[in-house]
């Protein structure tokens, strides 16, 4: 545990020790806009900084982003995992239709290419030709979903967004006593906490191995051992007598 404590206080800690010593606590109010500097391309020019907008380019002094929404507004990111989640459902689903329908006679496998203008297309060209009911309810879903991705992913983004502005607002308002109870005990002791528990894990599974290597490796017991080999013994003594070996 004081290794994980000395190397957290490496990486995050004493910066904000520093920070508390100079700023005092009102550092956990401030925030910047994360930029990454611009490279220098092959005609030796450099290139513009760039400013990373959105949720992704808050820069918390001493309070990341991640912590104030963990802890004021979980609600609202539930409802972006929410999205997330339809989206990786709705991925799942297409590969798995189009796998199903990509074979040999199947409803895309005369398609040079599976996307949704094609599958659009082949929509109205057999509904035309009067397809089975099945069939067409099969090409509606792969549009359904098809559509459904790229509206998840907007109300996602919009999600962000607002998420976004509830943390900006939040950050000039929070007061001391909260600023250190977010640093102390939401922000380092959860880490040591989350550290102390993956260490318990890994012990944990470890002396589960060992029980298992030693439970194999003792699951003969020394009797039983001894017992086997005498009768090994005493049946090799006779192929022996046998051969015409006397001692």
């Amino acid at each position: 545990m004081y290794q994980y404590l000395m190397a957290y206080w490496e990486e995050v800690m004493q910066d904000d020790f520093y920070t508390i010593a100079i700023d005092g606590w009102e550092a956990g109010k401030q925030w910047e806009r994360e930029i990454i500097k611009g490279k220098k391309g092959k005609d030796g020019k450099t290139a513009k900084d760039k400013t990373v907008e959105g949720l992704e380019g808050i820069m918390g002094k001493m309070l990341p982003p991640d912590l104030l929404i963990q802890e004021y507004f979980s609600e609202h990111w539930e409802a972006v995992t929410d999205f997330e989640a339809e989206i990786e459902n709705a991925k799942a689903e297409l590969d798995e239709m189009q796998q199903e329908t990509e074979v040999e006679n199947g409803i895309f496998s005369d398609l040079e290419k599976v996307n949704l203008t094609s599958v659009k297309g082949l929509l109205k060209q057999r509904k035309a030709e009067k397809a089975p009911k099945e069939e067409i309810v099969v090409i509606e879903n792969y549009i359904r979903l098809s559509e459904a991705i790229p509206s998840f992913t907007k109300l996602i983004k919009i999600q962000k967004e607002t998420i976004e502005k509830l943390v900006l607002e939040l950050y000039p308002t929070l007061s001391e006593n909260e600023i250190k109870d977010l640093v102390i005990n939401k922000k380092w002791f959860k880490h040591l906490e989350q550290c102390l528990y993956e260490e318990k894990e890994r012990m944990s599974q470890t002396l589960t191995h060992r029980i298992m290597e030693l439970t194999e490796r003792y699951k003969v017991t020394l009797p039983e051992m001894e017992t086997a080999l005498n009768e090994y013994e005493t049946k090799v003594k006779s192929h022996l007598q046998k051969m015409g070996w006397q001692w």
